[in-house]
């Protein structure tokens, strides 16, 4: 698809968010913050991917991902670059702002030379063997979850953590979209950004682990340029994807046209 550390015991009530911390704001008002945070009109990323099995093999990828902001809705391209047996998969997605409005989404590939249009059911299946879904790739989905605070947690300075379970009236529905049962979110209350998160898959025993890092601002926009999720089973690493940034352009021009399923590969440029 990775604890704070705790520097002595005089210190470490400085680590602990209580209610008041946060009483100002409601969990979901947060979490709608967040979702609703400033990332630019347009923002396109290259980047790494390096995939790390149990025995700390790497492989390496390298990927463009293509982001525009339509009003409320968005609309995101990510196309594999290398190795040349992947290159030009393309995964292409839209984000709904209207809540009653189903997300959209399809895969190109290439060996195939057809777009796959994919199932709700399916954002719970691996983006080409790495560690994130492809529901992880999409904006987080307010309206499929309700998020409580959890009070009895350390956590940093300036962050809360943020509980989202399935919405009980669709519960069985969330959880088979997403594959999880349950989501941490440790939230960096000022840049309204989701900085950690712990993930409870529906097989017993299994849970990934997400953080963001080295966070710089770019054309005033927060931006995380590593990313890492890891997987275990029972505690053990099974396996980790590490996703690092290497070009970073916000608010450049990106034609629409190119973000139209009818256009999925034709070019990978």
């Amino acid at each position: 698809m990775k604890r704070l550390a705790i520097y002595g015991v005089a210190l470490s009530m400085l680590f602990i968010q209580p209610f008041t911390a946060h009483a100002d704001i409601g969990a979901d008002a947060l979490m709608k913050s967040v979702k609703d945070r400033y990332r630019g009109d347009t923002w396109v990323t290259t980047s790494s991917v390096t995939l790390i099995d149990k025995d700390k093999n790497r492989t390496v990828r390298r990927v463009k991902s293509i982001n525009k902001k339509i009003g409320a809705d968005q609309k995101s391209k990510t196309i594999v670059l290398s190795p040349s047996r992947l290159a030009g998969t393309t995964f292409l997605s839209y984000d709904w702002g209207e809540s009653s409005r189903e997300d959209e989404a399809w895969i190109f590939l290439p060996e195939l030379a057809r777009v796959i249009r994919l199932a709700t059911g399916s954002r719970a299946d691996y983006f080409l063997g790495s560690d994130f879904t492809y529901g992880d790739l999409e904006e987080i989905k307010l309206e499929h979850f309700d998020f409580s605070y959890v009070d009895d947690e350390k956590v940093a300075e300036g962050q809360v953590l943020v509980q989202a379970d399935p919405a009980k009236e669709i519960r069985d529905k969330v959880i088979d979209r997403t594959g999880y049962q349950r989501v941490w979110h440790w939230v960096d209350r000022e840049k309204k950004m989701v900085v950690k998160s712990k993930y409870w898959l529906k097989d017993p025993g299994w849970v990934k682990f997400y953080t963001l890092s080295e966070i710089q601002n770019i054309d005033s926009v927060w931006v995380g340029r590593r990313e890492q999720m890891v997987l275990t089973q029972q505690g053990a690493v099974v396996h980790a994807t590490t996703l690092t940034a290497d070009e970073v352009m916000i608010n450049g021009t990106v034609d629409e046209a190119q973000l139209s399923p009818q256009n999925l590969g034709r070019s990978v440029k």
